[in-house]
Order: C-alpha cells, then structure tokens, then sequence
C-alpha cells in the first residue's frame, strides 16, 4: 500500500530486484557501481529495506 497524505492508501504490486542484479544491469548499460548499501527502517519490526546505489557512467 502507498501511503497518501490526503487520499486513502493505494493498492501496489510491486517488484524488487536484488543488488546483484541492480549491478549487473547497471554494468551491462555503461556504469560503474561504486558501492550499493542497504539501508533498514528505523523500526527493527518493519520488513522495509531502502536500497542505495552509487554508480558513474564510464566514458564512452
């Protein structure tokens, strides 16, 4: 469910892709993954895991 402020939650599917798959994609289409962290909800009883990744374009 999304969460809206002023409208009543809204029904989503949803897909997530592991980080190895993140950098895979990434290093096939011309970037460099310079570090992916996985960040945990503050709430140690949330399934919710924010995922960062850091990548360049190589040149060329």
């Amino acid at each position: 469910m999304i969460l809206l402020r002023d409208d009543p939650p809204l029904p989503t599917q949803m897909w997530v892709l592991a980080p190895q798959m993140w950098e895979d994609l990434l290093t096939e289409y011309g970037f460099r993954v310079d570090a992916i962290d996985l960040l945990p909800h503050p709430d140690e009883s949330a399934t919710v895991v924010q995922q960062l990744t850091r990548a360049r374009r190589l040149p060329g």
